[in-house]
């Protein structure tokens, strides 16, 4: 062995040096504290100024959002102009804040530096979602507030995946409340024989009294006589399949040397569950099983969190009839 620990084999070897190089910057990857951030691409919007972001904290997005070497993306809808506001090449990664630098000067008056984003993190219960905050002189500024921040993984689930989504017109639908943090939601079903929980965007963690014989990974967990049955793990994020009507979808995989359950008459259990807004300020209801097939469950959850946000929050002590369907002064 040489110097630096690099043998002769591998100075002789470029291709031993960069499989070297390379593995190195997957070990390095894989211990970045934010690891678990890494696997989505994310949405934020400037209301204000109608500007809507992808953000990618370990990769370039693709090369249709902004040329293939951008990690935030601004894209501003009314001028229908693209530009990378963090490159994914210009990363400083600091305690609990995450910088994106470009190589672009910043045009604005008096300005002497380059167009970057600054992303600051904050303790949370959930995965959470990238919320912008403002953007001076070019630079673009966010918070997330995730578990990811949290000292000692108090809050850190075995799987959770994104849990909001943005509809054409711009505007948040975000599940992030339904999470729980133990235990899960008993569906409603007419079969008095089993029992259904499931658990919004991550897995059932914690168990409570109800579902303390639930595998730990499960997100959908059936409970048939003496048996506890894992019947869906979250692999996708949550997605919009029309007007306030978002869908997440749990499977479970299993290995070749995994049973799966007899009842399933040899398929794989997966799990359905659409979400929509109730209208006329109708009131939520639970969970509702509507069908199942070979281990294949599907429910219906009307609820208030599948509205986009400006239904259910208010700036003042105003609810408007357009926006929030009742009119209170």
């Amino acid at each position: 062995m040489g110097r630096g620990g690099v043998s002769q084999a591998a100075r002789r070897s470029p291709s031993l040096v960069l499989l070297a190089l390379l593995l190195t910057l997957v070990c390095a990857a894989q211990s970045l504290w934010y690891q678990e951030l890494c696997s989505y691409t994310w949405d934020a919007i400037d209301t204000d100024k109608d500007v809507r972001y992808k953000i990618n904290l370990c990769e370039s997005l693709p090369s249709a959002d902004c040329g293939g070497s951008s990690a935030i993306c601004a894209y501003d809808v009314a001028k229908k102009n693209l530009q990378s506001v963090g490159d994914s090449s210009q990363k400083k990664d600091l305690e609990l804040l995450i910088e994106f630098n470009t190589t672009r000067s910043c045009t604005d008056q008096n300005a002497q530096h380059k167009i970057h984003s600054s992303i600051s993190f904050l303790c949370g219960k959930t995965m959470g979602t990238p919320e912008f905050v403002t953007s001076s002189a070019c630079v673009h500024y966010f918070e997330w507030r995730t578990f990811v921040a949290c000292r000692n993984d108090v809050f850190k689930p075995k799987k959770e995946v994104p849990c909001y989504v943005f509809d054409e017109d711009g505007r948040k639908h975000d599940l992030t409340p339904l999470i729980k943090l133990s235990g899960g939601y008993l569906v409603d079903d007419s079969d008095d024989d089993v029992d259904l929980f499931i658990n919004i965007c991550r897995d059932i963690g914690k168990p409570d009294s109800a579902t303390s014989s639930c595998p730990p990974d499960s997100a959908a967990c059936l409970l048939k006589g003496n048996n506890a049955f894992d019947v869906g793990q979250p692999k996708e994020g949550l997605k919009l399949t029309g007007k306030d009507r978002l869908v997440l979808q749990y499977t479970k995989e299993y290995s070749a040397s995994e049973k799966k359950p007899d009842f399933c008459d040899g398929h794989s259990p997966a799990v359905s569950i659409t979400f929509t807004c109730p209208s006329g300020r109708r009131e939520g209801a639970d969970p509702k099983l509507t069908a199942k097939t070979n281990c294949r469950y599907e429910i219906e959850w009307v609820t208030e969190y599948a509205c986009h946000r400006d239904y259910l929050e208010s700036h003042s002590c105003i609810l408007t009839s357009d926006q929030h369907d009742v009119s209170i002064d």
